[in-house]
Formats: C-alpha cells, sequence, structure tokens
C-alpha cells in the first residue's frame, strides 16, 4: 500500500465507527469490518486490538513508542546477542565476524521504563542501564547455539508456498524472525521454544510486513504522521514482537498449550467436556466407540490457531482477525478455539460419523478445508460462520442445556439430512446408542454401495 493509500483507507475505518474502539472490535468480530467490505486494514485491526486500544490518532505515536521500546532494549541486550558467527560456516545465516549490538534512541519511542507482561528475564530487560558493550571475547553457551540452530531448521522450512519467505530477497526477514524467536525464547526460558512458534509469528510477521511503508519522516506532518506511525516499516520487528506477546501470550495460547505437559492436558480434557455438552453424537462416537483420543489429532490445532486447519494464509489471517477482535473484547481464547473446533467437527459430522478408527483420525488431521473455502469468495462465509458458531457456544459456556440447544441449533445448520440425535439428559443412553448403531450401520452401507456404482 502507499502512504496515501493507507491515511484515506485509516479515515474511512475511523469514520464507519465513529471513533468508537469498542464498536470498532464488534465490527470486527462480526465481520462488518473485513477484507470483504472495502477500506479494510489488517494493520489497523490488530495493532488497535494488541497494542494502542484507542482509535485516537493523537495517542498512536506515544503507545506505540511504549511499547516499541521493548523490543529495542531487548534487542541492544549484551546476553541476548544472537551468535550468528558461531553457526556451520556454510549456513545462509552464518556471519563470519562478531558484530557488537550497537544502542540508538529512535526519535520516536519513549525511552521510558515500560513493563512487558509475561516476559520475564533474569534481569530486567528495559533497564536504561548502560552495560559495557560484548567485546568479541563474549562466550555463548552451546544452549544458545543449540537454541539458534533450532530456530533456523524451522524457518527453512516456513511456509513453502509463500514467496515473502522463499524468494531472493527473502533472507532478510527470515533472519529478522530468527533474531525475533531466538530473544522471546531466551526471555521466557520457562517456556522455551517450541516447535510452532516459527508459524505463529511467522504469520504476523507477513500481514505487518505487507502493509508496511517506509516513512519519510521530513516529508509527512500533524496526523498524517501519526497515522503512518502505526505503518513504519522501521518498527517492523518491535510491533511483530509485541503482537506475538499480547495475541498468544496474554491470550492464554502460551500458558494452557506450550508452557506444560499438565496445562496441556487439562486443555484437551476441558475441551472433552465441552465437545460432550455441545455434541453428544461426535463425542460417543470419537471417544467411547472409536477410543480415538483427542491428543492423536488436537495439539496442532491448540498450538498453531486453527492456521494449518482452514487452509491458505489469507483464511487463516481472516480468521485471526476475529480471534484478535475477541480477545481485545475479554474473550477466552482457549475457550473460543474449543467451540471452534467443535463447530469445524460439527461441519464434518456426516463423514465423522461412518468412519472407522483410521477414516475418522485421517480426517480430523487432514481436514477437508478445501470443499468449504473453493471458490475464493466462499472463504469469508466460512470465516464468518465459524466465528460466529464458535463465539455463540462461547457466551454460553457456562450454560449446559444452552450448550446443548446451541449444539442442535448449529447441527441443524450444518447437517440438516443427518437424523442422528441423542438427547440431553436421557433417561435410557443406552436406547440412544442403539439407535445410533442402527442409523449409523445403515449410511456405512449406503457410502459402500454408492462407492461401487461410482464410474471407475
Amino acid at each position: 500500500m502507499k502512504a496515501e493509500d493507507i491515511i484515506a483507507t485509516v479515515l474511512l475505518s475511523l469514520d464507519s465507527c465513529k471513533g468508537n474502539v469498542a464498536q470498532f472490535k464488534q465490527m470486527v468480530l462480526r465481520s462488518e469490518y473485513s477484507p470483504m467490505r472495502g477500506n479494510f486494514s489488517r494493520t489497523l485491526v490488530w495493532k488497535v486490538c494488541l497494542i494502542t486500544d484507542s482509535l485516537d490518532i493523537k495517542t498512536w505515536e506515544s503507545k506505540l513508542g511504549d511499547t516499541r521500546v521493548v523490543w529495542h532494549e531487548l534487542s541492544t541486550r549484551a546476553d541476548l546477542v544472537v551468535p550468528w558467527h558461531r553457526l556451520p560456516s556454510d549456513s545462509t545465516f552464518y556471519i563470519d565476524k562478531f558484530r557488537t549490538p550497537v544502542k540508538r534512541n529512535p526519535s520516536t519511542m519513549k525511552m521510558g521504563k515500560t513493563n512487558l507482561t509475561r516476559v520475564s528475564c533474569d534481569s530486567d530487560p528495559l533497564s536504561l542501564s548502560r552495560s559495557p558493550s560484548p567485546g568479541p571475547k563474549l562466550r555463548f553457551s552451546d544452549e544458545d547455539v543449540d537454541l539458534l540452530s533450532t530456530i533456523i531448521v524451522d524457518i527453512d522450512r516456513l511456509f513453502p508456498g509463500v514467496p515473502f519467505f522463499n524468494s531472493e530477497g527473502s533472507i532478510k526477514y527470515k533472519r529478522m524472525l530468527i533474531h525475533l524467536l531466538y530473544v522471546w525464547s531466551k526471555c521466557n526460558s520457562n517456556v522455551g521454544y517450541k516447535q510452532g512458534f516459527h508459524e505463529v509469528m511467522g504469520l504476523i510477521l507477513v500481514n505487518l510486513y505487507r502493509e508496511s511503508v517506509e516513512v519519510p519522516l521530513d516529508k509527512v506532518t500533524g496526523n498524517d504522521r501519526k497515522i503512518l506511525s502505526m505503518y513504519n516499516r522501521k518498527y517492523l520487528a518491535h510491533d511483530v514482537f509485541t503482537c506475538f506477546n499480547r495475541f498468544v501470550v496474554e491470550g492464554g495460547i502460551i500458558g494452557s498449550y506450550y508452557e506444560s505437559e499438565p496445562a496441556l492436558w487439562q486443555a484437551i480434557d476441558k475441551f472433552n467436556v465441552q465437545l460432550m455438552k455441545v455434541d453428544q453424537v461426535i463425542h460417543y462416537h470419537l471417544i467411547s466407540k472409536l477410543k480415538l483420543e483427542s491428543q492423536l489429532w488436537i495439539i496442532r490445532f491448540f498450538r498453531l490457531l486453527l492456521l494449518r486447519e482452514v487452509g491458505e494464509l489469507a483464511t487463516a489471517s481472516s480468521v485471526w482477525d476475529r480471534m484478535i477482535a475477541a480477545k481485545s473484547l475479554g474473550a477466552s481464547l482457549p475457550d473460543l478455539i474449543n467451540f471452534m473446533v467443535i463447530s469445524l467437527l460439527i461441519q464434518v459430522k456426516t463423514q465423522l460419523v461412518v468412519g472407522d478408527f483410521s477414516e475418522s483420525l485421517s480426517l480430523l488431521l487432514h481436514y477437508p478445508i478445501e470443499q468449504r473455502t473453493s471458490p475464493p469468495h466462499s472463504r469469508y462465509e466460512f470465516v464468518h460462520n465459524l466465528i460466529s458458531d464458535g463465539y455463540t457456544l462461547y457466551q454460553v459456556r457456562d450454560d449446559d442445556l444452552a450448550l446443548y440447544e446451541t449444539g442442535n441449533k448449529l447441527n441443524a445448520k450444518h447437517n440438516p439430512d443427518l437424523k442422528i440425535t441423542m438427547s440431553y439428559g436421557s433417561s435410557s443412553p443406552k436406547n440412544d446408542q442403539l439407535q445410533f448403531e442402527k442409523t449409523r450401520l445403515e449410511m456405512r452401507l449406503k457410502k459402500k454401495a454408492q462407492a461401487m456404482t461410482k464410474p471407475q
């Protein structure tokens, strides 16, 4: 986007919600502000919801500066220097000479002490006391080099079909992403680096880059300068770091899915309970009948925030727009993701209930998203329905009867011809199960007959 296009888009976006940030977030959540509506800016959505929490243009430079100083200070910390020079000499990212970080004081940053929520270090990451720059004798542990090498392995295979990470000039941004992940992992030693972080942060980076611009500060003044401060490519790394923290750290993704095995198991158990409350048929078939434990397939759904399951990055980004808005409005992302996954299961319920163990597991590991997002214009309808279904369930999450009734409504919408049901609080669950088995057997026989008569 050009600078003048960005300014026009932002002003039209603010006018559409009369400058009311709560209304803006609701418009995003309801798909009233989306790529299908025109005058849409993903950078505006993500940075308003995750950083500024305000549509008052006059406050943007200050609020962005408060967070940008965090990455500035961390990236110049002697103990967080990336040991590029310790990589094998034939590595794409090898640097033959050790480079010490240079501390700068960007004019648009507010160089004061700022809190970085949930990011912990042994010493204050924002302390402005100047320690001596590391000399060439600075030692790096084998663990530091192993961490860097592990991140590079993942970055080298990141989004193979996306030109941004696989073109001649992509090494600059791959190096940026490696740097961000290395510093974050060092600062959060209780979590460390986990596979999956590279995809989450990578999607944030590619989306913020697409709308970023070089801002000629000597030629831009007034509100135009304040608007463009949000899109300034000079601070791309700073804002990616902040958005990652606000989205997945403060949003509970790290704590629920990455930080510890007990927390992950607890999240899976909670999903199973919520699935049973919303759709007893799917729960019975997968868990009670097939013994297909949720941990065999759901961890990727959780950790990558449905990034793989919803297909192309454009679709995933549209899903994240709504999730980010919901998080900013106070929703618990782990709970919302649970209900979105349940919606995905309901949409393939017919295929699930006629499948055996291997067929059902294959379906869950390779969710048939292409059938739901092709042609391309149907992608946004799918996103809207997925978020709407998930958020509707989320709003009644503490009412078991309401969850059951909402589940029935979703089944009527997505599976109008499927006649398998189980009653809420049934006094004769065995009768329900027998009826399920009878109907399922009929469906499997019908499926086999159709396969035999299908032209080869």
